[in-house]
């Protein structure tokens, strides 16, 4: 389960706060708005797997450049690590709730 959560991750991310051509703007509104009928059903075990593929994001982020300079912290901004941190806490689960 822990693959899969790394991709809802990646794909949160990404229908959350991608820009220009990425992404057509009036689908990737239609996304944000049913993200709580995608995330509501899920177990409280399919959570936790979220939960902890998004800190495990966190750590990559801050764990600082790599062998080979590449340091993805760099490339995420406050408002991305404010969703990773409210998903691997579950208050984001609490925000999303009808």
């Amino acid at each position: 389960m822990n693959g899969l959560a790394e991709i809802v991750v990646d794909y949160l991310l990404t229908i959350m706060f991608a820009e220009g051509d990425v992404i057509d703007a009036d689908y990737q509104v239609r996304l944000q708005e049913s993200m709580s009928e995608q995330i509501n059903p899920l177990s409280d075990a399919e959570r936790m797997a979220l939960s902890q593929a998004a800190q495990r994001r966190l750590i990559e982020i801050d764990s600082g450049p790599d062998q080979y300079g590449y340091n993805a912290g760099l490339l995420v901004s406050p408002e991305q690590r404010a969703v990773l941190t409210a998903l691997a806490t579950g208050e984001l689960y609490d925000g999303l709730n009808p």
